[in-house]
């Protein structure tokens, strides 16, 4: 039975049936809502393969001269592995144009800034703006409103992750992160940019950067935007590589340490080492 499948399997009928059928299945579930990226990649990738599979096997079994046999193996690959790659740039670029994701870390050098800064080894770096936060305590709270936590970080799997919620200039929930995987709220953006896995951008209604969040690296997370806290009383944090500014309270320089942001329902801020 299972030499009777095999032969069908490798015969033409066959191969063409599972590859438009992998196919198919793929292209349908880029258009659901919202989309399963995932099960796209795995069916145009047994496509490919079943496909390159085919090929090679016709290949192999013939008898033409080595140079013939060189032309039709890089044809073969080439074209297939050509579309293959394309297909996967266009699933990741439609992934990208969601309002839901994961974030994941970059592999990029440390700022400039960490360089005037003395991190600890094996302590995890959360860049707001020219404020520095270097921590091997988890989860560690970097900004809060009284006692409620608003931004933290955390450590999954020896990697570095952040959780918060992000609001608009009417206090209106704009994007939301947990663990590094975020939503942001269709009815309370104005855009959203992403130009890859590893950041994010989101502006408000009203285009006001709300966020700005990118993984440098597995140690290294940056953020920026104007953070207003959801009390609608209180001045919103301006975060930028410039300064921080809080009401009329504005940092200017540079600060670094086990340290976090808490804001307070009386409009104040307190900078400094509230961890317990």
């Amino acid at each position: 039975m299972w030499n009777i499948i095999l032969e069908w399997i490798i015969s033409w009928p066959g191969t063409a049936i599972l590859v438009t059928t992998f196919i198919g299945i793929g292209a349908g579930a880029m258009s659901m809502s919202p989309p399963v990226c995932w099960i796209t990649r795995i069916c145009f990738t047994l496509a490919a393969l079943l496909l390159l599979a085919k090929l090679g096997y016709l290949a192999i079994d013939k008898e033409p001269s080595i140079i013939k046999r060189i032309i039709s193996v890089f044809i073969i690959f080439g074209v297939i592995g050509t579309g293959w790659v394309e297909s996967m740039r266009w699933i990741n670029n439609r992934e990208l144009l969601l309002i839901y994701g994961i974030l994941i870390p970059d592999n990029k050098p440390n700022p400039n800034i960490l360089k005037l800064c003395t991190i600890p080894n094996n302590h995890f770096v959360l860049i707001l703006g020219r404020y520095i936060t270097y921590t091997n305590a988890f989860p560690f709270t970097i900004i809060s409103l009284d006692d409620k936590p608003l931004v933290s970080i955390n450590k999954t799997n020896d990697k570095l992750s952040v959780s918060g919620e992000f609001y608009s200039t009417d206090r209106r929930i704009v994007a939301q992160i947990t663990n590094n995987k975020f939503t942001i709220n269709p009815n309370n953006y104005f855009r959203i940019e992403r130009p890859n896995f590893h950041r994010l951008i989101v502006y408000d209604q009203y285009n006001n950067l709300v966020l700005d969040i990118e993984f440098i690296n597995n140690l290294v997370i940056k953020i920026i935007g104007d953070y207003y806290p959801p009390n609608a009383n209180l001045a919103p944090l301006i975060i930028n590589d410039q300064y921080i500014k809080f009401g009329k309270l504005r940092i200017n320089g540079t600060i670094e340490g086990h340290i976090s942001i808490r804001l307070r329902s009386d409009g104040l801020i307190l900078v400094g080492d509230f961890s317990d």
